[in-house]
């Protein structure tokens, strides 16, 4: 019973869910080592490893009550947050609150968060549900590679005028995303090619 229960609540794939609790762990651990000079100055070791569990058992509650929402409700929501992520993101840009010379955090509600990391979750499920219905026997239809290249483009140039290891980073995802989503090997070719290209003009 105890199992099924467990079972029921951490659904998914359980090596992913492995991998979770490890870099978790690894998580703390380097949290503790990163503030044990400040925490020495202050006197109190415990607090740096106690808001971070905190912030890592609130995460975990939201992914275990994610996972209990069906599939095609993202399926909704993708559209939904594609758009809000553009507006949010062009906001951030022109008049949001600056760190570290770049302008990345906007206040909703008295809620101050970066537009970018719900943009990188929209883009993520867009291209999910793009590669899945654009499927066939012989991989992903051709067109495929053109509708995520745009919509992911727009919003990882967006991303990367004020974080530019953020925008790499979902740059990588996407294109895995699509090598895992079969699409064909000659357009990620062509892609591939592009990007060595426009990273060599900036570099020169």
């Amino acid at each position: 019973m105890l199992n099924n229960k467990l079972g029921n609540l951490f659904k998914g794939d359980k090596v992913i869910w492995m991998i979770f609790l490890l870099l978790a762990v690894i998580s703390i651990i380097e949290v503790y080592s990163a503030s044990s000079q400040l925490s020495y100055k202050r006197g109190d070791y415990m607090k740096p490893i106690i808001w971070h569990s905190i912030y890592l058992f609130c995460g975990l509650i939201v992914m275990i009550i994610t996972l209990q929402i069906k599939p095609k409700y993202f399926k909704v929501m993708s559209g939904f947050l594609v758009f809000a992520s553009l507006i949010m993101l062009i906001i951030a840009l022109s008049m949001g609150e600056k760190a570290n010379d770049a302008s990345r955090w906007i206040v909703i509600l008295g809620i101050k968060f970066q537009p970018s990391e719900i943009a990188k979750g929209a883009v993520v499920l867009a291209t999910a549900q793009i590669l899945s219905a654009k499927q066939t026997d012989n991989g992903c239809s051709r067109d495929a590679f053109g509708m995520v290249t745009v919509l992911s483009g727009i919003i990882i140039f967006l991303i990367g005028l004020e974080n530019l290891s953020t925008a790499a980073i979902l740059a990588v995802v996407v294109f895995m995303m699509m090598l895992i989503g079969r699409v064909p090997a000659s357009q990620l070719g062509k892609l591939m090619g592009a990007t060595f290209l426009v990273i060599a003009l900036v570099v020169f």
